[in-house]
């Protein structure tokens, strides 16, 4: 698991040293682009991995969220008044859908903007496919899926058994979002990233047989 919060300050760092052009197949482009037009976005939250979208949360409405550590930042960055500030969030679990559409649905009846995108945070257009947990376990906590087989995922260190089965999802070039929206924002591009995405661990490479100890040389008889 990645978790890392990025500002605008460091963004032009991140930005100029990501490969790759992204994709002629940008599904994620037009939504993005009516959310910052209709909200006339000055500002933006992007959230990769926003599982049922606390983090969101916690920018429209610190004050149930109070002493949480992320607040400073989040008026550092954006000030108190949030109303041109939209947030994007990535979210692959499809377990999660009736939340996020809950949460997308009860923000934007106050103003607020808010889009979550529903597919994994890639390198890449295209689609990954996702290994779920068994139904029941951490229901509507923190459903830990993983990209990749249920067997590459199983063997990462500390994590149970996801016996769910594995579902096909979108992914997203995370760089080519992160190009848009900042090319989009007007100066002085107020942007805040935060990832926390699980991925597929490479599994060790298997360790080679032993060589044979060398038979001893027999001397020859008298």
């Amino acid at each position: 698991m990645v978790s890392e919060l990025f500002n605008a300050r460091s963004l032009s760092i991140c930005l100029s040293c990501v490969a790759g052009r992204g994709s002629r197949m940008e599904p994620w482009r037009a939504p993005i682009a009516s959310l910052l037009a209709r909200h006339n976005c000055t500002g933006v939250y992007l959230d990769f991995g926003t599982n049922i979208g606390v983090q969101i949360r916690k920018l429209f409405e610190p004050h149930k969220f109070e002493g949480a550590q992320v607040l400073p930042l989040f008026t550092e960055v954006f000030g108190a008044e949030r109303c041109r500030t939209c947030a994007i969030g990535i979210e692959p679990n499809p377990r999660h859908t009736r939340r996020l559409d809950q949460l997308e649905a009860r923000l934007g009846a106050v103003g607020a903007g808010v889009l979550v995108l529903r597919g994994a945070a890639t390198t890449s257009e295209g689609s990954v496919h996702l290994a779920l947990p068994a139904m029941g376990t951490r229901e509507g906590i923190d459903l830990d899926a993983a990209l990749g087989s249920v067997a590459a995922a199983t063997r990462v260190p500390g994590r149970g058994q996801l016996t769910g089965g594995t579902v096909s999802v979108p992914a997203y070039d995370l760089a080519a979002i992160l190009r848009f929206v900042h090319g989009q924002l007007p100066p002085p591009q107020r942007l805040l990233v935060k990832m926390d995405v699980e991925g597929c661990v490479a599994l060790p490479e298997p360790e080679p047989e032993p060589e044979p100890e060398p038979e001893p040389e027999l001397e020859p008889e008298p």
